[in-house]
């Protein structure tokens, strides 16, 4: 990181830093442990988190111990979904903690995609800051 710039490296001396990005001069205020280099661009640096699953809850059993509560003489109605469609969930966040991009990508075999979705770079910008 600092080799593009995004960071600074401290030559010999390994500095500490609080909880906001401070430096501090004592273990007790800081937060973490002591380190060479500084984030100087933070909003330039993404981490991802994948994660993923299947759609279909039919061998998915009685999970997790999970009871469903009826009245006495009647049966549960629970709709599932039979159909596999495993999928993936791609969370990118800024080193800032703000959240920057979803994907979402599907796969199934079995389902039949009628719709194309993706990026459109002529769409009007619709800004809220909600």
């Amino acid at each position: 990181m600092a080799d593009c710039g995004v960071a600074i490296k401290w030559a010999d001396d390994p500095k500490w830093f609080s909880h906001d990005g401070v430096m501090v001069e004592s273990e007790e205020e800081a937060f973490g442990r002591k380190t060479e280099y500084e984030l100087i661009h933070p909003d330039k640096v993404l981490f991802v988190d994948e994660v993923g699953c299947n759609t279909s809850q039919k061998n998915d059993g009685n999970i997790g111990r999970e009871n469903i509560l009826v009245c006495p003489n009647s049966q549960a109605q629970i709709r599932l979904a039979f159909k596999d469609c495993h999928f993936t969930v791609l969370g990118f966040t800024a080193a800032t903690s703000e959240p920057v991009l979803c994907v979402i990508v599907l796969g199934s075999k079995t389902m039949k995609m009628d719709f194309i979705m993706g990026v459109n770079p002529f769409a009007d910008v619709v800004e809220d800051v909600n």
